[in-house]
């Protein structure tokens, strides 16, 4: 990770395995987009459109989906459908920062000084009608800032490998995990989430949360967060992106994994891979393992 991991930056490393593209979960609503959604949205956005409006009147759909589709509603100049969800995810959904998620939104003046009259508007009132929400969020954002620290001190220790800055990345990693199993234990042991804590409050912490698995103690902070991730997971409040991400870590820096994501890959006790896949719902056609 280089000094430069800015909130943009944390949605091109996550988006692709939070988001879009994986479709396990609790909620049926990950698989039924997946499937009717994203995998035909680049061919045909207004069908993927209406796919979409179809399942949000059964399924609770996660606002992240929404805001995914709405980048592909400026590239086709569906600009109505655009401001009339950008509106409802502010208001209902505490979404602000647009600019930083939608990148199209910056070669339009006029339709970012709209969205920003909206945010000053519709996010008060979001604010107002989830003030605990908003208190989450904030710490969230707390530990994205903490996390930015990160990039001096791993200059520090580019430059000078005998220097304490590991120890210090360290901390720095560790702390923001403490701080986040705390948030979780005051929320029934759910992770901060799209749902619950407004749009991309996971996101912002998720960052922080991949540095605690770029270490040698990679399983020993997957485990510490695991029971949370798993009460996350089981609410339906996160799809399987975190336990892809992991298996994408341990195959980067120790060349395993463990779920059974990665190809042509070694498996952490595989004897008991299928018990655990079975117990989080990962069918085969789940995993790219051969």
């Amino acid at each position: 990770m280089t000094k430069n991991f800015t909130l943009f930056s944390l949605v091109t490393t996550l988006f692709f395995f939070l988001n879009i593209n994986y479709c396990h979960s609790q909620n049926p609503a990950y698989k039924l987009i997946n499937d009717s959604v994203f995998n035909i949205i680049e061919d045909d956005y207004f069908k993927a459109k209406e796919n979409l409006k179809q399942i949000e009147k059964n399924h609770l759909i996660d606002p992240g989906n929404k805001l995914t589709l709405l980048q592909y509603s400026l590239k086709n100049n569906d600009l109505k459908f655009f401001k009339r969800q950008i509106k409802k995810l502010i208001k209902n959904n505490g979404f602000i920062e647009t600019n930083k998620y939608i990148e199209d939104v910056k070669e339009n003046k006029n339709l970012t000084e709209w969205i920003k009259e909206k945010e000053t508007k519709l996010y008060p009132i979001w604010i107002k009608s989830n003030p605990d929400s908003y208190d989450i969020q904030n710490y969230c954002r707390d530990i994205h800032t903490r996390d930015q620290m990160r990039g001096y001190f791993y200059e520090i220790q580019r430059k000078d490998s005998n220097s304490n800055a590991k120890m210090v990345l360290r901390k720095v990693d560790r702390h923001n995990l403490s701080i986040l199993k705390q948030l979780a234990i005051k929320n029934n042991g759910i992770l901060p989430n799209n749902f619950d804590h407004g749009l991309h409050t996971s996101l912002i912490w998720q960052g922080a949360f991949l540095h605690n698995l770029c270490s040698g103690d990679i399983m020993e902070n997957w485990n510490e967060a695991l029971p949370y991730i798993e009460n996350t997971y089981f609410a339906g409040k996160i799809n399987d992106g975190l336990f892809r991400l992991l298996d994408q870590q341990l195959k980067r820096y120790q060349g395993v994994q463990y779920y059974g994501f990665e190809k042509d890959t070694p498996v952490i006790d595989e004897e008991h891979l299928k018990e655990r896949r079975k117990k989080y719902g990962f069918t085969n056609e789940s995993s790219i393992k051969p």
